[in-house]
């Protein structure tokens, strides 16, 4: 079983394969990334062998159309156009989240650094989508989801 102290051997090699200065996690495997105005949480599961990642997209207001809420549940269909990750929305603060688990792949550093950035660029275009629909430029029907907005598929 994988332990904290290989996941931050594993990050050292991540941060230089991405260019990013040090990711050192806590002791118990949790690390934030701030990059720009995206906050990636990432915590590691050593029983599991899995790597938790979640950014958050934007709040919901309770009069979001229900366009949205379908074109959410329809883009997480056994995860095609979401890379395996999928919406959520946190009770209580109406957040929409992205998630998604990775395995842990010491051997592979810049597999992980490429899904980070998969990650960072899938957030930021969900945001600008998210905006554009609550700002009232969706037309009422289920909104169309662009070829650039989809994750890039990987296994």
């Amino acid at each position: 079983m994988a332990t904290v102290d290989d996941f931050k051997l594993f990050l050292e090699k991540v941060s230089m394969e991405a260019g990013l200065d040090a990711l050192t996690p806590s002791e118990d495997g949790l690390l934030q990334l701030q990059a720009g105005d995206i906050e990636l949480n990432m915590q590691f599961i050593p029983a599991a062998g899995k790597i938790f990642i979640c950014t958050e997209i934007g709040f919901l207001p309770e009069n979001a159309p229900s366009a949205l809420y379908r074109l959410l549940l329809s883009e997480q269909v056994m995860g095609f156009h979401t890379g395996g990750g999928s919406f959520a929305l946190v009770k209580g603060s109406d957040t929409l989240v992205y998630q998604i688990v990775s395995d842990f792949c010491p051997a592979e550093p810049a597999s992980f650094a490429q899904l980070l950035a998969d990650v960072l660029d899938f957030t930021e275009k969900w945001r600008g989508k998210l905006s554009d629909l609550l700002d009232g430029q969706g037309d009422g029907e289920s909104p169309a989801v662009t070829p650039e907005m989809q994750f890039p598929f990987f296994v």
